[in-house]
């Protein structure tokens, strides 16, 4: 969910389909239950909300993550987090190249620059 999209173009430089809408959710959900829950790697713009704490000090304060739990798409990744079993979990919406350095240490990878060397 992009909080500045008021000052972005349409269609260039944000799109309304960035958020998950609900026949979108539905259907990730059948997949997930048709796959068994189980995947080796997760990709996808924002992370969890696990995540995204683990990834960056700035929402380890119980303020900072109730702000960022009003982003409906860190709460569908939260459920998604919580129904499936995965190795790694690879984000890069917080521009951060945290995860790569410590890539054996987590499940949740928060690749930036480094991530375009994968």
């Amino acid at each position: 969910m992009s909080e500045d999209k008021a000052w972005r173009v349409p269609h260039e430089s944000w799109w309304p389909q960035e958020e998950w809408n609900e026949e979108e959710k539905t259907s990730c959900l059948e997949k997930i239950a048709e796959c068994g829950g189980k995947f080796d790697y997760v990709l996808s713009h924002t992370g969890p909300s696990k995540g995204i704490a683990e990834t960056d000090d700035f929402f380890k304060n119980e303020k900072n993550m109730k702000e960022l739990l009003k982003d409906s798409t860190v709460g569908f990744n939260d459920k998604v987090d919580e129904m499936i079993e995965y190795k790694k979990w690879f984000f890069g919406h917080w521009h951060s190249d945290w995860g790569w350095e410590n890539f054996s240490g987590s499940k949740y990878v928060a690749l930036y620059h480094q991530g375009m060397m994968i």
